[in-house]
């Protein structure tokens, strides 16, 4: 009897089990590929604010801003007053895009005003202490400023949260010329939109992926998430930009005072023992 021109049922399946072969061998590729794209154009954000870093600190001279003093927000008024002390409000008038304040991989509003996904943006004032827009309009992002940067005033330290008071005026870098600037970082990835490291506050490291504390203790858990392949991408004071991995984390000069060999009080989490150190 003649075979018809037809595929065999036989084939057919051959056929789909290539595809089926070749598709479950191409998608983790293809999803690496995206991932490294979204982490090209992090970086090229956190650029943008290293750059932005460098612009302001030339306009004063080679000083950082005082958090607490600054102009106050030059857009307007929040709907309880206005607010200077935001890292970004200072920085105004050196940037248009608001999108260089979000990493592409963070693609979805945070579900929640405690935890936190890596892949989920923050309103900055989606919490009771954090201000709006008096149009009720949030501000985005990803980023968080390490605090220590800056350069407040006595008088500053003397008015401000416990992050300013006097104890902690010895912490801040004050300058963009210090020694060590490659080891020192400005801006990373985060689950909110500042830090400041200090040793007494034990700066464990999250217990679990999603154990991101966002009270002032323990703040290195802010910055310690998984948001581009067991790393964070971070922008240093000397300019350059660079992905660090989240044990490495520890090993950043994040102010005067730190030591960059202690590690994490407590030792690594389970989830964190095979990440590369």
């Amino acid at each position: 009897m003649k075979r018809g021109k037809g595929f065999t049922l036989i084939e057919l399946l051959v056929v789909i089990a290539i595809i089926a072969l070749l598709m479950a061998i191409i998608m983790p590729a293809l999803k690496r590929v995206k991932e490294q794209a979204r982490s090209v154009i992090c970086k090229a954000n956190l650029r943008q604010w290293g750059l932005i870093v460098s612009l302001y600190s030339s306009d004063n001279d080679g000083k950082m801003q005082d958090n607490a003093e600054g102009t106050p927000y030059l857009g307007g008024n929040y709907a309880n007053g206005p607010n200077p002390r935001v890292w970004y409000r200072f920085f105004e008038t050196y940037y248009q895009d608001p999108e260089i304040m979000r990493c592409p991989s963070a693609n979805t509003p945070s579900p929640d005003t405690t935890l936190f996904d890596p892949t989920c943006y923050r309103g900055y004032s989606n919490k009771a202490y954090m201000t709006q827009h008096a149009n009720g309009d949030e501000d985005i992002g990803s980023y968080a400023m390490n605090a220590w940067i800056q350069n407040p005033t006595q008088n500053s330290l003397n008015a401000t949260t416990r992050a300013f008071d006097n104890n902690y005026g010895e912490y801040f870098w004050r300058s963009v010329n210090v020694k060590n600037a490659a080891a020192i970082p400005i801006f990373l990835d985060a689950s909110y939109r500042s830090l400041n490291p200090i040793a007494s506050d034990g700066n464990q490291a999250p217990q679990e992926p999603d154990d991101m504390d966002v009270g002032w203790s323990n703040s290195l858990k802010r910055v310690c998430i998984d948001r581009h392949s067991e790393a964070v991408n971070v922008t240093f004071l000397d300019g350059h930009t660079d992905k660090v991995g989240l044990k490495s984390l520890w090993s950043l000069k994040w102010n005067p005072n730190w030591d960059r060999s202690a590690g994490p009080n407590g030792g690594w989490p389970e989830w964190m023992d095979n990440l590369r150190d």
